[in-house]
């Protein structure tokens, strides 16, 4: 049986290792332009085509599905059913009708939950205590097709996103091993999605990652083990003022790594000074609504990440941070 295998990012990667390891190899990997990337913008492929490049597979870079020129390069592989993996593109009917097995689609979450482009994200941020993967049958609507294999895994408390985006892409690639044989047999029936039950994730913004230390404990170090890799979680700290001066530029802090405070007795209702960073036996604390974080990784704007200590040596003078004994 002939497939083609639609991907884009490191998820997808994953997802092919496992079938390439057990000898699936794609008539052809369907992906997106090259784009550009990071503070440079320098010009990017996706990341399944630098994987797969000097394979001998065949790789088609199209910016759209609709184009009939497209649809009739993608028919002549002549493929019995297509594998989706983060290809983060709809695709259309016309393109679906072409695979007389369909198109199995890989989805990190357990669906009607989660629908759309930030699943593992929207978990996180959301505290779900557990995710999954589901195995959908691909219809032109988004994430709305019937289950064909879906399996959970929990969330542990401390795991950040990077954490269950690995794990969730080898379940991926796992159960696919399961399903095609039986499903190329027609062993199984899918089962349709509950629609009422659906909920949906967006497309993330950096403002998505902003820290409010108003907020409580859990609600800020759930969005920064779910936003701290992409779009980045940060905040602004008060600067200190100097006499003379006009007011200080924007200082932005982001925040990659942080832990609940426990035990340590501290936040607004203790210390009546409001939220905000503070310092506590030489650690970094942001001071929150119920609580407070430790603040093990950050980076100063324009600077190299570096520890909440390495932070107060040097910043102390410019930013505003309350000794707290």
């Amino acid at each position: 049986m002939k497939f083609i295998f639609f991907g884009t990012n490191i998820f997808s990667g994953t997802v092919f290792d496992s079938l390439s390891a057990h000898g699936y190899a794609p008539e052809a990997i369907i992906t997106v332009p090259d784009d550009v990337a990071g503070r440079k913008q320098v010009l990017t492929p996706p990341h399944i085509k630098e994987k797969c490049a000097g394979s001998g597979i065949h790789i088609a870079q199209y910016s759209s599905l609709k184009d009939p020129e497209t649809r009739k390069k993608i028919a002549s592989f002549g493929a019995d059913f297509a594998i989706v993996a983060a290809y983060r593109k709809i695709i259309p009917q016309a393109v679906l009708d072409m695979f007389p097995n369909g198109v199995l689609d890989v989805h990190p979450s357990l669906l009607p939950k989660w629908r759309g482009p930030s699943p593992i994200e929207s978990a996180i941020s959301a505290g779900d205590t557990e995710t999954g993967v589901s195995i959908i049958l691909l219809d032109a609507d988004m994430d709305h097709g019937p289950i064909i294999l879906q399996e959970k895994t929990d969330i542990g408390s401390d795991e950040y996103f990077e954490d269950v985006y690995g794990r969730l892409a080898r379940m991926g690639g796992a159960m696919l091993l399961k399903l095609i044989p039986q499903w190329l047999d027609g062993k199984i029936e899918p089962k349709e999605q509950d629609h009422t039950r659906a909920t949906f994730s967006k497309m993330l913004s950096w403002k998505d990652g902003k820290v409010d230390p108003g907020q409580s404990v859990s609600e800020i170090y759930n969005r920064i083990r779910a936003f701290a890799c992409e779009p980045g979680c940060w905040m602004e700290p008060e600067q200190k003022s100097e006499s003379g001066k006009d007011k200080a530029e924007r200082f932005i802090l982001k925040i990659f790594r942080a832990k609940p405070a426990i035990g340590d007795g501290i936040g607004v209702s203790s210390n009546g000074k409001g939220p905000g960073l503070c310092e506590i036996g030489k650690q970094l604390y942001l001071i929150c609504k119920d609580g407070a974080l430790v603040l093990e990784q950050v980076q100063p704007q324009g600077k190299r990440v570096m520890s909440g200590i390495e932070f107060l040596n040097g910043y102390r003078k410019k930013i505003q941070v309350r000794l707290f004994e």
